[in-house]
C-alpha cells in the first residue's frame, strides 16, 4: 500500500524498467540526495514512458511497485531548474501522474481551485472552519455575525473576532442589535488586559 501525506520525489529522466532494488537505490542518492530508507517514496518513469516504478521504505523494508499504462504515456511535472534531476509533488499531483494524466504547468494540483490565488483563500476558509470546530463554533453563524459586526469593529480590534475569542466578543454585544438583519452595532470597550488574560 503506496502511503499518503509523505514526501514524494519523482525523477526527471526515464530509466531502465528492469532496475530493481539497488539500483534505483543508487538512483535516488545520485539524483535526490536522499537515502532509499529515508521514508519518502520515488517515482521513476520507464524510457518508452509507459511504465513507472515506486520505490518506498514501510519501516520493515523497501517495497518497489510498477505500473504500466494500458494507453497513453506518463506525463513529468515540469522541473522546478534547467538543471534538475528531479522533482518534489505533492499527494493530489503524484496520483494525477500514476493516472497518466498530464500535469498541468505552472499550477498546484492539490486543490484543483483554478490558481494559487484562489487555492490560497479556499485554503485559509477551511484554517477558519477547523478553527470553528476546534472553538465549538457553528462555522456558518460564526461567519453570519462576523460579517455582520466587522464593519463597525475597529480595524485594531479586529483579533477579537477571531474564533478563539468570539465567544467572549459575542456575550458582550446587544442580543436586539445582533438579531436585525441591518443596522449599526455597538462595539463594547475593549477588555483590560487583567481580563484578557483571565478570558483567554
Amino acid at each position: 500500500m503506496i502511503p499518503a501525506g509523505v514526501q514524494v520525489f519523482v525523477a526527471l529522466e526515464p530509466v531502465d524498467m528492469r532496475s530493481g532494488f539497488e539500483r534505483l537505490s543508487g538512483l535516488i542518492r545520485e539524483c535526490v540526495g536522499y537515502e532509499a530508507r529515508c521514508g519518502a517514496l520515488f517515482a521513476f518513469i520507464g524510457k518508452r514512458w509507459t511504465t513507472i516504478k515506486i520505490i518506498f521504505f514501510d519501516g520493515s523494508g523497501l517495497c518497489l511497485f510498477s505500473k504500466r499504462l494500458h494507453r497513453g504515456t506518463f506525463a513529468l511535472p515540469d522541473p522546478p531548474a534547467e538543471c534538475a534531476t528531479h522533482v518534489e509533488v505533492d499527494d493530489a499531483t503524484h496520483e494525477t501522474l500514476l493516472d497518466g494524466i498530464e500535469i498541468a504547468p505552472t499550477r498546484n494540483a492539490w486543490l484543483f481551485f483554478g490558481s494559487d490565488d484562489h487555492a490560497s483563500a479556499a485554503a485559509n476558509l477551511f484554517s477558519l472552519a477547523a478553527s470553528c470546530k476546534v472553538h465549538h463554533l457553528d462555522p456558518e453563524a460564526y461567519l453570519a455575525d462576523v460579517i455582520r459586526v466587522m464593519p463597525y469593529w475597529p480595524r485594531e480590534r479586529y483579533p477579537e473576532l477571531a474564533p478563539r475569542y468570539w465567544a467572549r466578543s459575542r456575550a458582550r454585544l446587544v442580543a436586539e442589535e445582533m438579531k436585525l438583519p441591518l443596522g449599526p452595532i455597538t462595539v463594547p470597550p475593549p477588555l483590560a488586559a487583567e481580563e484578557q488574560r483571565a478570558t483567554s
